[in-house]
């Protein structure tokens, strides 16, 4: 007899054996008991929480024909062939496959009909979602007046991509993710049915792999013992999924405190060779790296597995705050990159070493170094370029006060900013500098100071030489000066006046005007025209 999936077999059958769906459960089954049947109803929530069992235990329970108020019975008729998928009255239909407008009309057609042995006609539609706008449209009248003796039940993985028009007519339930809790409980009595021994860290770690899917927990725990037979470690189960040991997260996490990246390095080099996903890695890494935030905020979650486990307690504690949301920030980064990366294993390298790019007690320094940059601006909105020996920086190892630097109210900075005195020499040398920061103050003015150079300063007055008349007069606007001006004074921490030269020989001659002989028109138009003067 072949084989059937172990979460097939195990798939509930009364509405109390659905697990970690209770609020949906006891609402559905107060509502067979109550005759509160709905004409409609949408299941929306992640893969392998119960939909379809839910779907199919609601579709026996309102067909059901024993006298109990634990529908369904299991054991009539109906019951059976339902079970059995024999029943005319009960049908499933994958969205995905028949998405079109012409599968909606043919069913439009059928559910005029009366059910052939069931009290109700059910339709159950999976995957939703994925019909298209017309076959909506087309189901949407059926929907919102069906007759009496048929049920739709709808289910959905992405409610937001239905019509609210089609969800408006539906009721709709909710279903969460399965507590881990209740994943590990629910597999240690399958385990034990079956007489099978499972270690307590292979169960936490299916249940963490199946992200609050019980179908997908079974899945893995249905391999696992094709794997291992009566026994199930937790190395069987690594094995099985390509999964990394948390002691490794700790060791790198570790690494990445002490500034060892070579040490890191080589966990990842050992973690590629041995032919882990790297991908994985990764998702795995963030969900270590979380639970230390969670320890760090003082909520005990037990959710890593080491052999002592006081020491992700004491990493915790270990790592700054600040450095701890560099590392998840980094490790996100590459996780989005590394699926559609042609080097993995550079991706997660990388990711490691950014994280040591800013660290926790470099952010406290940055701070420090800001808040005295903004206590130092002027009035003028003029910010001092300090030296670095001047600011105390405030560190978690050694916490002292920041001292305010206030500049002395002369015509700039302080002496001690002007480490060389200003002269032709230093303005030649730092010209270019200069004009790139004329240029994002206005970029006409800097294309005109590329015609010039710097040709002497004398009593802060700086002269420029340009190799044509138009550009010196462009600069000797009262609006290009004030830029030139200004530019200068932040640069080099005094006010200079500007004015321009024309470098000799360069100076246009303006043509002499030619002087037009005189022409009597009067005694020309007299000629032409063979006139005369007449005077009164």
């Amino acid at each position: 007899m072949r084989y059937k999936a172990l979460y097939r077999q195990l798939r509930p059958l009364m509405f109390k054996d659905v697990a970690g769906q209770d609020h949906i459960t006891k609402t559905l089954s107060n509502s067979v008991r109550n005759s509160y049947i709905a004409h409609a109803y949408l299941f929306a929530g992640p893969r392998g929480v119960g939909k379809t069992s839910i779907a199919r235990i609601l579709a026996r329970a309102v067909n059901c024909m024993a006298e109990s108020e634990t529908a369904p019975c299991n054991k009539c008729s109906t019951c059976e062939s339902i079970l059995e998928g024999r029943a005319l009255d009960v049908i499933e239909i994958d969205a995905a496959s028949n998405n079109g407008v012409d599968e909606i009309r043919e069913l439009r057609e059928k559910v005029r009909y009366a059910p052939a042995e069931c009290r109700y006609k059910v339709y159950i539609i999976d995957e939703v979602h994925m019909l298209s706008t017309a076959a909506f449209n087309a189901l949407l009248k059926t929907l919102e007046e069906p007759p009496a003796h048929v049920i739709f039940i709808l289910a959905t993985t992405e409610a937001h991509k239905i019509p609210a028009t089609i969800k408006s007519r539906c009721q709709r339930f909710n279903f969460h993710r399965i507590q881990k809790d209740v994943i590990i409980k629910y597999l240690n009595n399958i385990a034990v049915d079956l007489n099978v021994v499972v270690e307590q860290e292979a169960l936490e770690l299916i249940a963490r792999a199946a992200d609050g899917a019980m179908r997908d927990a079974i899945s893995i725990l249905d391999q696992s013992l094709a794997y291992s037979e009566n026994k199930i470690t937790l190395n069987h189960v690594m094995n099985l999924l390509g999964a990394v040991d948390d002691q490794v997260f700790y060791n790198i996490t570790n690494d990445i405190i002490i500034n060892d990246m070579i040490a890191a390095l080589r966990e990842i080099a050992e973690i590629y060779h041995q032919g882990h996903s790297l991908e994985q890695f990764l998702v795995d890494y963030l969900y270590y790296l979380r639970n230390l935030l969670e320890l760090q905020v003082g909520i005990d979650n037990r959710e890593i597995i080491l052999e002592d486990t006081g020491l992700a307690k004491q990493q915790a504690l270990a790592i700054s705050r600040e450095h701890l949301y560099t590392v998840i920030h980094s490790i996100v980064k590459a996780a989005n990159e590394i699926k559609y990366a042609h080097n993995q294993r550079l991706v997660a390298e990388l990711a490691i070493l950014e994280s040591q790019f800013i660290k926790g007690s470099d952010l406290t320094e940055l701070a420090a170094r800001i808040g005295v940059l903004e206590r130092n601006i002027d009035k003028a909105g003029r910010l001092p370029v300090l030296p670095e020996e001047s600011i105390e920086f405030v560190s978690e190892n050694d916490p002292k006060p920041v001292e305010e630097v206030v500049p002395p109210a002369n015509d700039g900075l302080s002496e001690a900013v002007r480490t060389d005195p200003i002269s032709l020499t230093l303005i030649q040398r730092r010209w270019d500098d200069i004009l790139d920061r004329v240029k994002e103050q206005d970029v006409i003015t800097n294309a005109i100071l590329k015609d010039a150079v710097p040709k002497d300063f004398n009593n802060m007055k700086l002269t420029l030489q340009f190799n044509d008349q138009f550009h010196k007069e462009q600069a000797d606007s009262e609006a290009k000066k004030r830029i030139i001006s200004g530019v200068l004074e932040a640069a080099l921490g005094a006010r200079i006046e500007v004015k321009g030269i024309v470098k000799k020989g360069q100076v246009k001659q303006q043509p002499e005007s030619v002087e037009s002989p005189k022409v009597d028109i009067v005694q020309q138009a007299i000629d032409i025209f063979g006139g005369k003067i007449v005077t009164k």
